[in-house]
């Protein structure tokens, strides 16, 4: 009896810790504005630096050999850049998604259409976040898709 009482108790207290820590699709999906916090882990985001300080940044779906990735491309001297401060990250938490987030809520194909939608996607390397500062980029999503989805 008294592992049903610590059984259900810890389901409680899983119920109450997803419910106050989730996001909402809606929130996400309404947004015009979304940031993305992006950490380099090997065959799942990946950057690839270019020449003249442009980058692009690529979140795999599912096998890297797979070729279903999501492509962010960064241009210095036509992208925003901006320096903000770190409480922002709180105050935004509801359209804050990471690479876990897309590839466990939504499908390759879903999470592309997700992000064409946007205005404006900014990225945030896990490398620009300071003590008291973080560092946002403006990024564009790449419409080529190199292995069609059928």
């Amino acid at each position: 009896m008294a592992t049903l009482n610590k059984f259900f108790f810890f389901k409680i207290i899983l119920l109450f810790y997803i419910k106050t820590y989730s996001q909402d699709f809606n929130k996400i999906k309404e947004a015009d504005t979304i940031y993305i916090i992006f950490k380099k882990e090997p065959y799942k985001q990946i950057y690839l630096a270019q020449k003249k300080g442009f980058g692009d940044y690529y979140f795999n779906f599912d096998k890297f050999y797979e070729f279903k990735q999501i492509i962010f491309y960064h241009n210095p001297k036509a992208a925003e850049e901006k320096k903000l401060n770190k409480s922002f990250l709180k105050k935004h938490k509801d359209v804050l998604v990471n690479y876990n987030y897309l590839v466990n809520m939504y499908n390759y194909q879903n999470a592309k259409e997700l992000l064409l939608n946007k205005k404006k996607i900014y990225l945030i390397d896990y490398n620009d976040i300071g003590w008291f500062t973080i560092k946002l980029r403006e990024v564009k999503i790449s419409n080529v898709n190199l292995n069609p989805i059928e």
